[in-house]
């Protein structure tokens, strides 16, 4: 049987609300308590972790969490995954961060580590939005083997902490136009990683996102409704 509308929980993100994903310190950034109170007045159910840190330590998120009431649904964590003189690096670093999503989760969540290719390569951000015509930024067979490797590297090293990830073709990255997402998905093991459709990325790069959730609904594990 379908869920129906009312089985529904819908969390947000503290980007969603001026937060950085990556920077924890920007002083233009709302204070996380203040955030967090915005996001329970409009009703939200859970959010995502935000910028590394932005929500304190991993017993201070949790915390901050549980005396709202709210879920914790995942973190986003770029990794330079077609690089691999990158990957022991980005990895350790994957490590630490799964490490405190796990502590800041309140009892009952079930996060994501939210994978992304990261948002850095210089050519991708010249060229975003138009990168089908620019074949000299695309990855070569070579390149996209060491993405998908690594991708499915990262999602071991997920799973052997206790829990699940998904990879979020994103804009500005090596995952972007509808041919790279369908790239993807062909090499990819949804066992190993599945997919995060973001809907807003998806239609930037061309992809039709309810085309697509059902093309790959048996890979589909998070959605990101924009």
């Amino acid at each position: 049987m379908s869920p129906s509308a009312s089985d529904m929980r819908i969390a947000s993100a503290p980007c969603s609300f001026g937060v950085d994903e990556v920077v924890a310190d920007d002083a233009w950034m709302p204070a996380p308590d203040e955030m967090l109170d915005w996001m329970l007045g409009i009703g939200y159910a859970g959010t995502e972790l935000g910028a590394p840190g932005y929500l304190g330590t991993g017993a201070e998120a949790r915390a901050r969490l549980e005396r709202r009431g709210l879920a914790l649904v995942g973190a986003f964590l770029p990794q330079h995954l077609s690089r691999a003189d990158r990957a022991p690096a980005d990895r350790e670093w994957l490590r630490e961060q799964v490490t405190h999503l796990r502590a800041a989760s309140p009892e009952g969540s079930h996060p994501f580590a939210v994978l992304c290719e990261a948002v850095d390569e210089p050519d991708r951000l010249r060229w975003s939005g138009q990168i089908a015509r620019h074949p000299e930024t695309w990855l070569d067979a070579g390149r996209h083997r060491t993405l998908v490797d690594n991708l499915h590297r990262a999602g071991e090293l997920v799973a052997s902490l206790g829990l699940r990830a998904v990879i979020h073709p994103h804009a500005g990255t090596y995952i972007e136009t509808d041919a790279e997402i369908e790239r993807l998905m062909e090499a990819l093991d949804p066992s190993i990683v599945g997919l995060c459709l973001d809907t807003g990325h998806f239609r930037y790069g061309g992809a039709d996102p309810a085309q697509r959730v059902r093309d790959y609904a048996s890979a589909l594990h998070h959605v990101h409704i924009k």
